[in-house]
């Protein structure tokens, strides 16, 4: 990982347990609590160890977007190559090909239900999904309301610039 900031090695070993799922947030705790320098010290380097969490991250997001793209291209390959395939048998008249490696049949499939305009369905044939609306339900709260099914809780954030 490319350092945003030269670091002691203690730090570094944050670092490293950033790709290690087996370390658990117990040790993680024991061994922030374990650092030396001064409280001011310490959380100015950990800012530092998050930076560079953050800027991993970041490359992870991109990594995969990278990938499901390349997902998306590989599986479009899959399709074209396999209606290649059943259209060639289709136009010869062979539904059954037995390769070395390979044996491909073309068979009929189950029926597919295709919409045709979705705005003309019956009610008897759509799904309603219901979610609560924590926004409505917040603003009930702050104007007085209360209800035994939900309360605000304030919470806290760390915040680094």
């Amino acid at each position: 990982m490319a350092k945003l900031y030269e670091m002691t090695d203690e730090y570094n070993e944050l670092l490293s347990w950033g790709d290690d799922p087996d370390i658990d947030e117990t040790a993680f705790n024991d061994t922030l609590e374990g650092l030396t320098g001064t409280i001011d010290d310490k959380i100015e380097n950990i800012g530092k160890v998050i930076s560079e969490y953050n800027a991993a991250i970041a490359g992870c997001d991109t990594e995969i977007k990278r990938l499901q793209a390349r997902k998306k291209t590989l599986e479009n390959k899959v399709t074209w190559s396999k209606d290649y395939i059943k259209n060639n048998m289709k136009k010869i008249n062979r539904l059954n090909i037995v390769g070395k490696l390979f044996s491909f049949s073309v068979r009929a499939t189950q029926d597919k239900t295709i919409i045709d305009d979705e705005t003309q369905i019956p009610k008897e044939f759509l799904k309603i999904k219901t979610e609560s609306d924590k926004t409505a339900i917040k603003e009930a709260i702050k104007s007085g309301q209360t209800f035994e099914w939900a309360h605000l809780e304030k919470g806290e954030a760390l915040y680094i610039k």
